[in-house]
């Protein structure tokens, strides 16, 4: 295995080895000596012509140049000269990053968006219009609010009338002997009628019923104070998410801008001999991958687009993004993790969901239950009937009645003892579920909670990071010059910059959502939270 070739720190680092070994050597004299001896001159090669995404080919030619086998040396044009050494080797190579990055456009997507600047509060309410879940949520709970007044019908008065009307053709006629004797044909008609009054007086079965879907009404407007939990949560999500988007759009159009500066810089230094081969293809694979990068990010910020708009239903500008001189980094309030809890127990739409669940088991026993036991109902009818028979002509009949019916089960075949027993195997899993749901709030709203206390100190930790990064970075130019570092560490210098800088937009947009759905595993997830964290954003007008 061979090592790798060190790169040529041109002239002047090659004078300074040649003075040391000099002293080490023969002394001051022979130092003096190799001081006048004019440094070896340095061929290079020409590099090929290259497109602006592409260098395979270009690659090919510089390893044949490099081995020794190129056949003919490619023309190119070199009309920008490489870096003089006025302004050092590393202000040739690698431009200023910190312009690079005040350059870019913060919502650098925008040029695509055609629809009005929106913020966060204002994409909720647009949501609340237009969103087909929310609205599909909406409809289903008005269609829950009618099921106790039709549970109630049942203990309510019934009134039902009913009518017969026949008409009757009667013929008579004789057999045998008397067959020619002539008949008697009748045709007359029958009416009757029927008006009854229903009062349940006692319907055990009924009763329960009608408790049970005050449960299930319960159950339902949970579930719709979830949804719109849900709906704030979606929001906030795809909003921040669009946000990381475009700022990851710009960290990787600034780092491309920097990298194509770099490359072209590269390649003039290298046919002026002030940089190597090696740093050539260093730059330009840096440059590659940031291409890649580039539209692989263009990418994520048009699906985190689309699914934004599908909210609101409309195309949409340019967001509000973060200022992060206004968000609030004093963790959540109150600050005990313990009330948090307690207040989910309370709150949370899921835990109550499943207290009205286990109602509704406890009242399906009840209602099970009433198979043993009697109904009873009074009961008020009047009836008028007419008819006209072969006995009866022109008959009236009219009668009043009022009065009790009792109706006792005595044996079902053992299946009302069976409905029972599976009704109460089922509140026992409906206890079971309601455990289950308080133990995954509390453990949800505990990860949200931390997750906002690290998110605090992740930031904190990250803006050191970027600052670090960029004292890093103009030390490594610095190197660059007095000839201690190389290219690669130039080009690694930058990239730690631009990962430190996507480490915190990452890193603050991840608080701001923890933050949203702390609230939203309490419960307690609403516009007016939205408006609150709406606040960390720059004005949509601005």
């Amino acid at each position: 295995m061979h090592a790798p070739k060190r790169p040529n720190l041109g002239f002047r680092q090659t004078l300074v080895r040649r003075t040391v070994l000099a002293l080490m050597l023969c002394g001051p004299a022979a130092a003096a000596i190799a001081q006048t001896v004019p440094p070896p001159t340095f061929q290079q090669a020409p590099l090929p012509a290259r497109s602006q995404y592409s260098y395979g080919a270009n690659r090919e030619a510089l390893r044949a140049q490099e081995n020794g086998t190129a056949t003919a040396k490619p023309v190119v044009d070199m009309s920008a000269p490489a870096s003089n050494g006025k302004g050092g080797r590393a202000d040739g190579l690698m431009p200023d990053l910190s312009q690079i990055l005040n350059r870019a456009d913060a919502d650098i997507a925008g040029d695509t968006a055609t629809g009005p600047r929106m913020d966060l509060i204002s994409i909720y309410r647009k949501a609340l219009e237009n969103d087909p879940d929310w609205l599909a949520a909406q409809y289903e709970n008005q269609a829950m609010q009618e099921e106790p007044n039709r549970a109630r019908s049942a203990l309510l008065p019934q009134v039902s009338f009913s009518g017969t009307y026949y008409k009757t053709s009667n013929q008579q006629g004789y057999l045998g002997d008397l067959a020619a004797r002539p008949g008697n044909k009748q045709d007359y008609d029958s009416k009757n009628y029927v008006l009854q009054l229903r009062q349940p007086v006692y319907r055990p079965q009924a009763w329960a019923q009608y408790q049970q879907s005050r449960a299930q009404l319960g159950v339902a407007d949970a579930q719709l104070g979830k949804d719109r939990n849900e709906l704030a949560r979606r929001v906030a999500e795809d909003y921040f998410d669009l946000l990381y988007q475009q700022e990851r759009l710009r960290l990787a159009e600034a780092k491309r801008s920097a990298l194509s500066v770099t490359a072209a810089q590269a390649e003039r230094g290298y046919s002026g001999g002030v940089y190597t081969l090696t740093d050539v293809f260093e730059t330009r694979s840096r440059l590659d991958l940031s291409n890649a990068e580039y539209l692989e990010t263009q990418n994520a910020v048009r699906a985190a687009r689309r699914k934004v708009e599908s909210l609101v239903n409309q195309p949409i500008g340019m967001l509000a993004p973060i200022q992060p001189e206004q968000m609030l980094l004093d963790g959540p309030y109150p600050a005990r993790q313990e009330a948090w809890i307690e207040q989910a127990q309370e709150t949370s739409q899921d835990v109550i969901g499943a207290r009205f669940n286990v109602e509704i088991a406890r009242q399906e026993i009840a209602k099970q239950r009433s198979g043993h036991l009697p109904t009873m109902d009074l009961v008020a009818q009047r009836q008028y009937a007419e008819s006209d028979t072969t006995n009866n002509i022109g008959e009236r009949n009219t009668s009043t009645s009022l009065g009790v019916q009792v109706s006792i089960p005595l044996y079902a075949g053992g299946g009302v003892s069976a409905s029972v027993r599976q009704a109460a195997s089922r509140l026992d899993r409906a206890q079971q579920q309601l455990e289950g749901a308080q133990r995954k709030i509390q453990l949800q709203v505990v990860q949200e909670f931390e997750t906002i206390q690290q998110g605090i100190d992740q930031i904190r930790a990250y803006e050191q990071a970027v600052t670090s990064a960029e004292e890093s970075y103009k030390g490594t130019r610095r190197g660059i010059d007095a000839g201690t570092r190389t290219t690669v560490d130039l080009l690694n210098a930058a990239q730690q910059i631009f990962d430190a800088r996507a480490s915190l937009a990452r890193a603050r947009y991840g608080y701001a959502l923890a933050t949203v759905r702390l609230k939203a595993a309490a419960g307690n997830l609403g516009e007016f939270d939205l408006e609150g964290i709406n606040r960390w954003l720059r004005p949509a007008e601005l």
